[in-house]
């Protein structure tokens, strides 16, 4: 099974106040059993009472309902998301910042793993 990452659309996130939240969607193709499934969409989120840089929750594919590996697919979402956004992000690089709030913004960039 490979999937192929391409959009993240940041919804909200606030850093530095109490509590802290993250609220976004990765955009995504799924190739799983020969077919390929295009324009799928998961949740990715900051669990409440956490912080940034505690592991995210990662929702199942919106639009897909075969068998699946939530677990290996919550890692690649994970990087795919702290890739882009955080103190090693090349979309938006995030770190020793007081208070940072950031909403709608979106971000194209393909990465591909294997699940």
């Amino acid at each position: 099974m490979r999937v192929r990452f391409y959009r993240l659309n940041q919804k909200s996130q606030v850093l530095g106040t109490d509590p802290e939240h993250l609220v976004s969607e990765v955009e995504f193709d799924l190739e799983a059993g020969g077919k390929r499934h295009s324009g799928l969409r998961a949740i990715v989120k900051q669990a409440a009472g956490s912080s940034y840089g505690d592991q995210l929750e990662v929702g199942p594919p919106i639009g897909y309902d075969g068998p699946f590996n939530q677990q290996a697919f919550a890692e690649c979402a994970e990087k795919y998301y702290r890739d882009l956004i955080g103190a090693a992000g090349h979309g938006i690089r995030i770190e020793g910042s007081a208070s940072v709030t950031m909403v709608n913004n979106a971000f194209e960039a393909i990465q591909e793993f294997e699940i």
